[in-house]
């Protein structure tokens, strides 16, 4: 049995850690420019994923690619995708003043995209209707509630005295 919901908890655990990690976002895209964080993400990333496969002794599944092309390009297409929804995210950030709840929350809905193309284009049925109807509910219903809320002045948002979009810098979007 626990087991069988461990997939909420580690749903909710992703869920927690992105949350945590918008919140410093949010003050570094402030003074950085978007293309910085998105290289220091990539050399993380990549060393990290090297350090997993040479962990687990398949360095080999690396050039699984070279023998399926259509597997190369379901990769490439997600690489891709992912790096351009990732600059964007960080540019919206500068163009956000004040409240970044909401933003956040718009972003976050990329679950029911995955939903919809997942059913649309790969014709995966195997949806789970009892959680995931409640779960859009919840998204929401935090969609809703953020987007509502009174605007919080610049002092009480930025505590800590970072740069503020209005005088950041950089000509970067």
């Amino acid at each position: 049995m626990a087991v069988a919901i461990l997939w909420v908890l580690v749903g909710i655990t992703c869920a927690t850690m992105w949350g945590i990690g918008y919140s410093f976002l949010a003050p570094a895209s402030a003074v950085l420019k978007p293309s910085t964080i998105n290289i220091i993400f990539g050399f993380i990333m990549m060393c990290a994923g090297l350090l997993v496969n040479v962990a687990q002794d398949d360095v080999t599944n690396l050039f699984e690619m070279t023998k399926q092309p259509r597997l190369g390009l379901s990769v490439l297409l997600y690489i891709c995708l992912f790096i351009s929804a990732s600059w964007l995210q960080l540019w919206g950030y500068k163009l956000i003043d004040g409240n970044t709840g909401p933003y956040n929350a718009i972003c976050s809905c990329y679950p029911l995209v995955n939903l919809i193309v997942s059913y649309l284009f790969f014709g995966q049925r195997n949806v789970n209707w009892p959680y995931v109807v409640p779960g859009m509910l919840l998204i929401m219903a935090g969609v809703a509630v953020l987007a509502l809320a009174p605007p919080v002045s610049s002092d009480a948002a930025n505590p800590a005295g970072a740069p503020t979009n209005a005088n950041a810098g950089g000509g970067e979007p």
